[in-house]
């Protein structure tokens, strides 16, 4: 009797004794393909996004009223205004939610991209890459990785870059 010392996949694993190998058995064989793959899954990914990003805004407000209250020197008005079109977008998100209408990896990849515009802004307005928070650059890399096919993700993190380097050069 042979044993058979291949390692075994997740997917022949998942599929059962004699089951054919999944149609796209590794992302390396698989096209990038960018719109509608899982209109569910991209429906959960919108949902996650606009609860993070309620998070987020609390965060936001909250870290910005206690560096007030604290005496730092903030010019809140514009900081306000970028918040308050963060909470306009998560209205505006949770009305498309209702309607259920199919969603696609580029609205999400739009969705990640106002979100990393509207950070930076921020950031741009607390004395860039100076500030602690900076370091959230990298929450956006890994929510593009892993929400977005590998093109767009490429994509975004080549914007996450930029972001940077020009949060890095107005730091104060």
């Amino acid at each position: 009797m042979t044993v058979d010392a291949r390692p075994a996949s997740s997917d022949s694993l998942l599929q059962g004794v004699g089951a054919a190998p999944a149609a796209d058995a590794g992302w390396a064989s698989s096209p990038a393909r960018v719109d509608g793959d899982d209109p569910p899954a991209l429906l959960a990914s919108l949902r996650q996004l606009m609860h993070l990003r309620s998070v987020a805004i609390l965060g936001q407000a909250t870290a910005i009223a206690l560096a007030l209250a604290l005496g730092v020197t903030l010019r809140p008005v514009p900081m306000a205004i970028v918040v308050g079109a963060l909470a306009v977008l998560n209205l505006l998100v949770s009305a498309r939610l209702n309607r259920g209408t199919p969603a696609t990896h580029r609205e999400v990849a739009a969705h990640l991209a106002l979100d990393l515009a509207a950070f930076s802004a921020l950031l741009l307005l607390a004395g860039g890459t100076a500030n602690p928070f900076a370091l959230l650059y990298l929450l956006h890399v890994v929510l593009m990785a892993m929400l977005l096919p590998w093109l767009l993700a490429l994509g975004g993190t080549l914007l996450v870059i930029g972001s940077f380097a020009l949060a890095f050069a107005y730091a104060e």
